[in-house]
């Protein structure tokens, strides 16, 4: 006796599935890494050096030799930072909704640039 069900392939099993995480939750882990990027990218192109370069531009880089913070340290801080940033965005995609936790990360991410462009006169202030 042969079953005559509709088959149940995997291409109804993903059919089926909902998605459950939005887009504008999923940037907040990366948040951080992308800044970063962005950041580096950015300072090398108006400095019109090669973005495939290896360089000391890095934030670990800059907070280690501006600042003469430690490895360990600098490693901690910038933990504690991505952590900041996954809350944040976190708390501002359930509560303030996907428009506004979009529009934070922008922001954010314009300060933070604007930040690493100008982190060595920081610390002349």
């Amino acid at each position: 006796i042969r079953d005559r069900s509709p088959s149940r392939g995997l291409g109804d099993v993903y059919k089926r599935q909902v998605e459950e995480i939005h887009a504008a939750l999923i940037i907040w882990p990366l948040s951080f890494i992308t800044y970063e990027f962005l950041s580096v990218n950015l300072y090398r192109a108006i400095k019109s050096r090669n973005i495939f370069e290896p360089g000391r531009d890095h934030i670990h880089y800059i907070l280690h030799d501006i600042y003469k913070l430690n490895y360990n340290i600098i490693l901690i801080l910038l933990l504690l930072l991505n952590i900041f940033l996954i809350v944040l965005g976190s708390l501002s995609f359930f509560f303030l909704g996907t428009d506004a936790s979009l529009f934070l990360f922008i922001v954010i991410l314009i300060i933070y640039i604007s930040i690493r462009l100008n982190i060595k006169k920081l610390k002349t202030l």
